[in-house]
């Protein structure tokens, strides 16, 4: 799998597995940020200007969850966490390994 260049991205592949209870595997940016209360928490960025607008307030740089998309047979959707990287070609390779199909990736 290349180098990819941006930090910012979400990446998807469908699971082929009629068996298992996942419809997808995603990567997500997540970034830990300090809250008005002197702790910290977890969110995802959605976009170059949500993690442009709250830069300031991070805890350190942006990394990427990996999560199991269940089905969504009462249209909620619903994930599982499944992995934690710092690097995106190691999260890129765990979605290859899951579903042995490259992963679409889409930057911010």
């Amino acid at each position: 799998m290349l180098n990819k260049e941006n930090r910012l991205c979400k990446a998807r592949v469908k699971n082929k597995n009629p068996f298992s209870k996942f419809d997808s595997f995603e990567i997500v940016t997540v970034c830990e940020y300090n809250d008005k209360d002197g702790g910290t928490y977890i969110s995802e960025i959605y976009s170059i200007d949500d993690y442009v607008n709250n830069e300031y307030n991070a805890c350190d740089d942006p990394y990427y969850h990996v999560v199991g998309v269940y089905h969504s047979y009462n249209q909620s959707r619903k994930t599982k966490f499944i992995s934690e990287f710092y690097d995106i070609d190691q999260a890129l390779n765990l979605l290859l390994d899951l579903s042995g199909e490259e992963p679409l990736l889409i930057s911010y």
